[in-house]
């Protein structure tokens, strides 16, 4: 999830993750190749939804990211969420140099190369690698920037090049986005258009609100969303 973490973003992607339940989905997805007894290493944590899910399942959590907003909204909300074994870390991928963990969980994040393979190798028991479907959308993502999304045939080719052994499943999740009013909805889309005149974003916004159906309580609206994910469960060769 690469973009900027600020309270704006971290609010929306937090609710439509409790409005549809995503991180608990995802998680139940990463949760066969972990065991009580790990230490599972999130690298590119973000605002840390999944590890606030996988924590109880788990002996611990280390979570990793640069953003110093998302580690402060993981400490803050585990912490109002009783979670007591999640280590919030503020650190660049590249600069992380702990070691000690079972199970490397990389979730959307993370181009496939030697930066991976060091974190894959680092691992007791293996990893869980989370990725966009290769039958995804793979136009921009918002904020205006290009930023890169990492598909699964990537994903797929670099571990069998590198030699792990791996499986592979996909699945359709809801990740659809609520909004309490119009209002809210409008702010959304500008928020996250690609336009970089503000004029533009507002006319933008306004266009795609055709987009929006009604919404269970207690939202008035939700722009529809699905994410098809590929999940790669890669064993540690000891």
């Amino acid at each position: 999830m690469l973009f900027e973490w600020n309270d704006e973003t971290i609010g929306y992607y937090s609710r439509a993750a409790e409005y549809t339940g995503y991180f608990r989905e995802l998680a139940a997805l990463a949760a066969p190749a972990l065991s009580r007894s790990d230490a599972v290493l999130d690298v590119g944590c973000g605002a840390g939804l999944i590890d606030m899910e996988l924590a109880r399942s788990v002996r611990s959590v280390t979570a990793v990211d640069h953003s110093e907003k998302a580690i402060e909204y993981l400490r803050a909300e585990s912490a109002r969420r009783g979670i007591k074994n999640i280590s919030p870390v503020l650190c660049g991928a590249d600069e992380y140099g702990g070691a000690g963990y079972d199970i490397l969980l990389l979730c959307f994040f993370g181009d496939p190369g030697e930066g991976m393979k060091r974190l894959i190798d680092g691992a007791r028991r293996g990893a869980v690698i989370m990725t966009h479907a290769d039958d995804t959308d793979k136009s921009r993502s918002a904020l205006g920037r290009d930023i890169k999304k990492v598909f699964a045939s990537e994903v797929r080719a670099f571990l069998g090049a590198a030699g792990y052994g791996f499986e592979e499943r996909v699945a359709t999740l809801d990740f659809s986005q609520p909004f309490t009013s119009e209002g809210d909805a409008l702010k959304f889309f500008e928020l996250y258009s690609l336009e970089s005149d503000a004029a533009a974003r507002r006319e933008a916004a306004k266009r795609r609100m055709a987009e929006l159906v009604p919404a269970s309580a207690p939202y008035a609206l939700m722009l529809p969303k699905e994410r098809r994910t590929s999940v790669f469960t890669v064993v540690a060769d000891r």
